[in-house]
């Protein structure tokens, strides 16, 4: 593993494994059966590199990634850490709509997309529609490009990273990572972990989302590694297991939805004796215990509870296993300071319930064009997370449940507001509130409360394609009640904790 003293970026660990170990894989494309060593990697990221260069792109620009798992992203997101510019990778659950609303956000220079059809609505930023398989492809338009080396000095505090949520209409949040605090975040993990140049990652999630990003790639690459690389689950959900036993894999990580999925699919030739791997990682959601005992039952694995944050990356997971407590979500890693703090900002007493808060030296650096927003999480110098926990006499930490009310869908964060603002649109709309539900598959599905228009009549079906036609599928109501009015405060505010225990409509 690295001297993490060493290195200040992603850009020269990958440097420096292309002369240590140029010969050894470290991309395995599953989909289009491919590997690429360290050496063959790190030529290509060059080239793409002064292709970024050819279409105008320089140090502290913004990089946008629009397009699915694979080694065209990969290239991308390495090239632009290299010549200094900020890569901003898009979530593809983000529909066209939001996609253009968010690149007039942040001002992005240039967008990567798969749609040739995508229309800009702005001179602002330029589009570039990559094929991936095609004598106009990607791989093949690099080859005009040299190969030698080409990079920027890169300062520890230069803006690397940029992440963001985005709607509609209202204000997206955009969450800056500098190379210093990922570095710091890479390194914690891989000691946490234990991963060396043994570990095979399997990647089965959306690179544009941190997870698999922050817990597969950057880890593979710092400790010289090897990346499997998948398009998504369901592309190998049949030949999962043997995927796993073929390769040695000995890292995956996942969220409740694919966990769900594994217990409902029949493996008839698994076999816990063929498979190397120690455990299934799963975050970004609550998983019940429930689920983790029928799952360690049917395949023998144990599953390793992670809780993180955009925000502040990986804050704890219940591995090593020793005295694990199953529920919990384990034990920070060693660069986080984790608090229980009550409304006041004080630490909570053992055991009793406050909001969890962090200090770590792999925290982000701020919201994009937001420092009130940033200012307003913190207390006594913590980050407040929005997420109520408590902490046991052994100091396990336990995930309590959401303060604030984002919809998580797969592991998904949705803003409600997203919805409303849809739904608000429709003529026969009065007013709406939009919350998330229980599901055993997805962890919460969205349910909207609508008031409706007297003098207007619309079926539940109908306003569901209607959000639908607007947000996508996924994004959209799976459920959709007509209620009379909405419970508020004194002040106005609608009170959406009674509309999930559903407490106001019993007194309807």
């Amino acid at each position: 593993m690295l001297n993490k003293n060493k290195f200040q970026n992603f850009s020269q660990v990958l440097n420096y494994w292309a002369e240590k170990i140029p010969n050894k894989v470290f991309i395995n494309d599953l989909s289009a059966g491919r590997k690429y060593s360290y050496s063959v990697f790190n030529s290509l990221v060059n080239q793409t590199a002064n292709l970024l260069i050819d279409q105008g792109v320089k140090p502290g620009d913004i990089v946008s990634i629009y397009l699915r798992n694979s080694i065209e992203f990969l290239l991308i997101y390495f090239a632009s850490i290299r010549i200094g510019s900020i890569i901003n990778p898009i979530p593809l659950s983000v529909s066209k709509k939001e996609l253009r609303a968010h690149l007039n956000f942040i001002q992005s220079k240039i967008v990567f997309v798969k749609d040739t059809d995508f229309k800009k609505e702005s001179e602002k930023y330029l589009v570039y529609p990559v094929k991936f398989s095609s004598e106009d492809s990607l791989i093949n338009r690099l080859k005009q490009f040299s190969a030698n080396k080409t990079s920027h000095d890169l300062g520890d505090n230069d803006m690397a990273f940029l992440y963001c949520s985005s709607g509609t209409t209202s204000k997206p949040k955009g969450i800056i990572f500098d190379h210093q605090g990922i570095m710091n975040v890479i390194a914690s993990t891989c000691r946490g972990f234990g991963h060396s140049g043994e570990t095979v990652h399997l990647a089965i999630l959306p690179m544009a989302h941190t997870s698999v990003m922050h817990y597969s790639l950057l880890p593979a690459l710092y400790s010289g590694g090897s990346y499997l690389l998948a398009e998504n689950f369901m592309k190998i959900s049949r030949n999962f297991w043997q995927i796993i036993e073929k390769y040695k894999v000995s890292y995956v990580q996942t969220v409740p939805t694919i966990i769900f999925l594994l217990l409902n699919i029949n493996y008839p030739d698994y076999s816990r004796n063929k498979i190397v791997l120690p455990y299934l990682a799963c975050g970004s959601a609550p998983l019940p215990v429930e689920r983790q005992k029928v799952f360690g039952k049917k395949f023998g694995l144990p599953v390793v509870n992670l809780y993180g944050l955009s925000e502040a990356g990986h804050l704890t997971a219940d591995y090593p296993f020793e005295n694990r407590k199953i529920g919990s979500i384990g034990k920070p890693f060693d660069i986080v300071d984790l608090k229980i703090l009550g409304d006041d900002g004080q630490e909570v007493p053992v055991g009793e319930t406050g909001e969890i808060a962090v200090k770590t030296s792999g925290f982000f650096r701020g919201y994009y064009k937001d420092e009130k927003l940033y200012e307003s999480c913190l207390k006594n110098g913590y980050f407040c997370t929005g997420d109520l926990g408590r902490k046991d006499k052994d100091g396990w930490y336990y995930f309590v449940d959401r303060k604030k009310d984002l919809i998580v869908k797969a592991g998904v964060n949705i803003s409600p507001n997203l919805i409303d603002e849809v739904l608000i649109k429709h003529q026969a709309v009065v007013e709406s509130a939009s919350v998330g539900i229980s599901d055993e598959f997805f962890g919460e599905v969205i349910k909207s409360y609508v008031v409706l228009n007297p003098e207007k009549e619309i079926a539940e079906e109908d306003l569901i394609k209607y959000c639908q036609a607007e947000l996508g599928r996924f994004k959209s109501p799976s459920k959709i009640e007509f209620i009379s009015q909405l419970p508020k405060t004194a002040s106005g505010k609608i009170l959406k904790r009674k509309l999930r225990q559903g407490e106001f409509l019993k007194s309807l």
